[in-house]
Formats: structure tokens, sequence, C-alpha cells
């Protein structure tokens, strides 16, 4: 089994987000804004 190099979030659903699918990768400065 491989070690993913990611975090996934498959369909969110929270306030004005709907069905939301995204891939953060580890390892990387990831900047979330909204």
């Amino acid at each position: 089994m491989a070690i993913p190099d990611h975090i996934s979030v498959r369909g969110a659903y929270v306030n004005n987000l709907k069905h939301l699918n995204v891939d953060i990768p580890l390892n990387k400065l990831v900047a979330i804004t909204g």
C-alpha cells in the first residue's frame, strides 16, 4: 500500500460550499482563503 502524498476531501458541504472536491498536498505550504 502506497503512502498518500495528499489529503483528499470529497463532497464537502458547508455554508455556501456544495459538493467541493479538493486534494491538498502534504509537505507543502498551502493557504486556503475565502
